[in-house]
């Protein structure tokens, strides 16, 4: 379900932070596991499989804990917007 994808982060200093995540990116939201590092303005990297590479800007980061219900329903969803594709 979850593939690799690159996060980038701007950085206070303009430089861009990358680091590996893993997402499952749908239509206009993009799920990732509870522990992954995101947060709203960060870009996800992914390769298509037609060979570019779609770039969306997440736009809002809800975290979703289930207390008692146990570890597999946490959960971050994140709705994007497109950011560039090349």
């Amino acid at each position: 379900m979850y593939k690799p994808v690159t996060r980038i982060r701007i950085t206070p200093d303009g430089s861009e932070d990358r680091s590996e995540v893993k997402a499952h990116i749908q239509s206009s939201v993009a799920f990732l596991p509870i522990t992954a590092d995101v947060e709203e303005a960060d870009l996800l990297e992914r390769k298509l499989p037609n060979g570019k590479t779609q770039t969306i800007r997440l736009t809002q980061v809800t975290h979703y804990e289930a207390p008692g219900a146990g570890q597999q329903l946490n959960h971050i969803e994140a709705k994007f917007v497109s950011a560039r594709s090349r």
